[in-house]
């Protein structure tokens, strides 16, 4: 299985299982390293500033399978951005995406906890 394979099953999951309050108007996409590879998980936030990366921090929503180990070790973290951007914009083209909470919300974004906010919307 490849890793956007991974990655849509994943997002299908949480798409088709949770119902986060209609309260919840951001979502942040935030990529870690560990000491096996690159995770990635899924929060919610009740709060969105266009003017600050801050609103992401707020844990409003975290639905049960919050996380996805992606591995790729052998990548630099770059990539691994670059590439969760692209399984991001591909996964927003499927019919689960376009009538799910995501696609209503206000806000998207993604990046490393220790790094940018990049926003899909």
């Amino acid at each position: 299985m490849t890793t956007q394979q991974k990655f849509n099953s994943w997002l299908d999951t949480i798409l088709t299982n949770e119902k986060p309050e209609k309260d919840i108007i951001g979502y942040y996409f935030g990529l870690v390293t560990t000491e096996e590879g690159y995770q990635a998980y899924l929060i919610g936030s009740k709060t969105f500033d266009e003017s600050t990366d801050d609103w992401a921090c707020n844990i409003d929503f975290s639905p049960v399978n919050k996380y996805l180990f992606l591995g790729q070790k052998d990548l630099v973290w770059y990539q691994i951005l670059d590439n969760f951007k692209t399984y991001l914009i591909d996964y927003s083209k499927t019919s689960v995406f376009k009538n799910s909470f995501l696609e209503n919300s206000i806000a998207i974004a993604y990046g490393f906890d220790e790094g940018d906010l990049f926003r899909l919307k």
